[in-house]
C-alpha cells in the first residue's frame, strides 16, 4: 500500500517538474536578449543607422523585477565624448519569457542651468567664492529665471536631463545683494571679522594673516538671525587647503559692524557634500 501511495505522489509531481523545466528552457538566453535589445534600440531610440552603429553592447545580465518578472537588461554605450550627452547610455529591459519590450532608459543630457553656470564659471572663475560682489548679485538676479525656463522645457520635451547639482541649488538659495553708502566698507568688515575670529578661536593676528586667505559675499542672510540680516560674509579659507578643515566664515552686520555669527566649516562626507566649495 505504501508503494502505491508513493507511486501516486511521484506521478503527480513529475508533470509539474517537466512543465517548469520546459518553461525555463523556453526563456531567452543572453544572445537572444542582446538581439532583441538591439531591435528595440533601433525602433524606439530614434537614432539613424549611422548613429546606431556607434553603440556597442556594454553589458547583458539577468535579473527579476520586484513582482518576480524575469528580465534581461541590455545596456548599450555610445561615444563617451559626445558633447550632446552627460552619460551616453541606453538601457533596454526585455521580458525573459517572450522577448517583449518592457522599457528603455535614455542617455542623460546636461541641463541648461548647469551648462549656463559652467559657461559663466569659465569666464568669471571656477571658484564661485572668488567672483566679485557684482557678479554674484547678477547671478542671483538672473539664474532663477534660467531655472524656471529649464523646468518648462523639461515638462515639454520629457528628455532625461541630469539633475541640477545640490551645490548649484545652494547658491540659488542665497540672496546676494550690493552694498550702498549706508553700509560699512569691505575693509572695515574684514577687520571686524578678523577680531571676532581671533577672539573666538584664540588665534593670534599673525596666525590669521599667515594661515588664511579672504573672500567675500554680501547678502541678506538668515543663517544666524531668524528675521534675517544684511551682512558682509567674510571667508577665512586655509592656504593651502587642509581637508577636512575648510576654515571659517564670519557674518558682519553691514550697517553696524556687529558680529552676527561665526561658523567653522568641517567637511562632512555624508551630509555636507558641497563643503569643499564656498559661496
Amino acid at each position: 500500500m505504501k508503494k502505491v501511495f508513493a507511486l501516486l505522489i511521484l506521478l503527480t509531481v513529475l508533470p509539474v517538474v517537466a512543465v517548469a523545466g520546459a518553461e525555463a528552457s523556453s526563456q531567452l538566453d543572453a544572445s537572444a536578449a542582446e538581439e532583441m535589445g538591439r531591435k528595440y534600440l533601433s525602433e524606439k531610440s530614434g537614432l539613424d543607422d549611422e548613429k546606431l552603429s556607434t553603440y556597442i553592447v556594454a553589458e547583458v545580465y539577468r535579473k527579476e523585477w520586484e513582482d518576480g518578472t524575469p528580465i534581461w537588461v541590455v545596456r548599450f554605450m555610445g561615444d563617451r565624448n559626445d558633447p550632446a550627452y552627460f552619460t551616453n547610455t541606453y538601457t533596454i529591459y526585455v521580458d525573459a519569457r517572450d522577448g517583449s519590450f518592457l522599457q528603455m532608459s535614455e542617455p542623460s543630457i546636461p541641463n541648461p542651468v548647469t551648462r549656463a553656470f559652467n559657461e559663466l564659471s569659465d569666464k568669471q572663475g571656477q571658484l564661485f567664492v572668488s567672483w566679485t560682489l557684482e557678479q554674484k548679485y547678477e547671478f542671483s538676479q538672473t539664474f532663477p529665471q534660467v531655472v524656471e525656463d529649464f523646468k518648462a522645457l523639461a515638462r515639454e520635451d520629457g528628455k532625461n536631463y541630469v539633475p541640477i547639482s545640490s551645490y548649484l541649488w545652494t547658491l540659488l538659495d542665497y540672496d546676494f545683494r550690493l552694498p550702498d553708502e549706508s553700509c560699512i566698507s569691505k575693509e572695515a568688515a574684514t577687520e571686524f571679522a578678523k577680531a571676532a575670529l581671533e577672539k573666538s578661536e584664540n588665534f593670534t593676528e599673525d596666525y590669521v594673516l599667515m594661515r588664511f586667505v579672504n573672500e567675500y559675499s554680501f547678502l541678506y542672510s538668515y543663517e544666524f538671525v531668524q528675521e534675517g540680516r544684511l551682512v558682509w560674509k567674510v571667508f577665512f579659507i586655509p592656504a593651502p587647503p587642509d581637508s577636512p578643515d575648510y576654515g571659517y566664515y564670519v557674518e558682519i552686520d553691514a550697517h553696524t559692524g556687529e558680529t552676527v555669527g561665526i561658523r567653522h566649516r568641517i567637511q562632512d562626507p555624508v551630509t555636507d557634500e558641497w563643503a569643499l566649495v564656498y559661496e
